[in-house]
């Protein structure tokens, strides 16, 4: 490894009145930043660093990304130089400075942006990056400045985002399936309307719940990816299969049509369940049924057991089943109703 890299940058000074706020911009290939990274993940006992614990599902969706032709990353990753980094100013140009950057190990301790980096990393696909380094701050600095990008600056909501998929077209064919499936169950039939398809507005339910349960019906291997599912019709097919099955609740489930903020049926939670039960469904219709795709009354054996047990009301069920294990707990209660001999 060659002992330094030097850089162009911009210097940017956000207040001339607070000089130590200063920082600097520049692109970097992101391997080479990898090799000198340090990330300082914060846990219950060794409470010293200042981020969250990295969360591989992410790396993995990230280096996935990485693969794609048009990937990119146009945000900055937040980064302190905790090594000696010689600043040298260009005279012609007052805000330009080359940075001359030690590449020792843990020279760059990583602020904001981890799972980006670590991301890129996982795929071993170098590209250019923007960093945005600030050069020898404390350790205090530090935890101020994660704490600002992160609690200052709300999250985007997540329906927003796969709506915002579903404008770009760019998405790969599980997500960009689920996202369509979605937008069809919320024109017409039993669901019609009570879809918040950017995740505010008018509805019942966050189409975040639909579009990353509906993913797990069409990834390889899946429900969805059988020669039933797959013919040039297939779009409406699916459509139409969860339509019959959510028709078949409906009937046996009125109140929580017409007072669903009384019931978590349509809530997250519920949701997740009755959407996991249907694939269970559809794989006891496909290799028991002789491949059968079936329609609303072929759900009604499994509709009628579900009705006569559970009631879905929020005062019996509100907050037993809330959170991710919560909503596997209901899927597991609602299955061995539903398929009780």
């Amino acid at each position: 490894m060659v002992d330094s890299i030097r850089l162009l940058a911009l210097k940017v000074v956000p207040k001339e009145e607070y000089p130590n706020n200063t920082f600097f911009v520049f692109k970097i290939p992101a391997l080479t930043l990898a090799n000198i990274a340090y990330v300082p993940v914060r846990l219950p006992i060794i409470r010293k660093g200042t981020q969250r614990p990295t969360d591989r599902r992410r790396l993995r969706e990230i280096a996935q990304y990485i693969s794609r032709k048009d990937a990119m990353f146009p945000n900055t990753i937040i980064v302190n130089f905790v090594s000696d980094v010689k600043v040298t100013k260009l005279e012609e140009f007052p805000d330009l400075f080359w940075l001359d950057i030690p590449m020792s190990e843990n020279s760059a301790v990583i602020l904001d942006g981890q799972h980006r980096l670590l991301g890129i990393e996982e795929s071993n696909i170098d590209i250019n990056i923007l960093i945005t380094a600030f050069l020898g701050v404390s350790h205090d600095k530090e935890a101020a400045i994660f704490r600002d990008i992160n609690f200052y600056q709300r999250k985007v909501n997540k329906s927003l985002m796969y709506d915002l998929f579903h404008v770009a077209k760019d998405a790969g064919y599980p997500l960009m399936r689920a996202l369509d499936l979605t937008e069809r169950l919320n024109e017409d039939g039993p669901l019609s309307g009570l879809i918040k398809l950017t995740g505010i507005g008018p509805g019942v339910v966050t189409q975040t719940i639909f579009v990353e349960t509906l993913q797990s019906f069409l990834e390889d291997g899946s429900i969805f990816r059988e020669t039933e599912y797959t013919q040039e019709d297939s779009l409406e097919r699916q459509t139409e299969v969860i339509k019959d099955y959510f028709e078949s609740l409906r009937g046996h489930y009125r109140n929580a049509w017409e007072f669903p903020r009384d019931y978590i049926l349509l809530k997250t939670q519920g949701i997740y369940a009755l959407l996991m039960l249907l694939q269970n469904i559809l794989y006891y219709f496909l290799n028991e049924k002789n491949r059968c795709i079936p329609k609303v009354r072929d759900f009604e054996a499994f509709t009628v057991r579900l009705s006569n047990a559970v009631s879905f009301s929020s005062e019996d069920y509100g907050d037993a089943y809330l959170g991710s294990g919560g909503q596997k707990r209901l899927h597991r209660l609602i299955y061995e109703v539903a398929f009780q001999k």
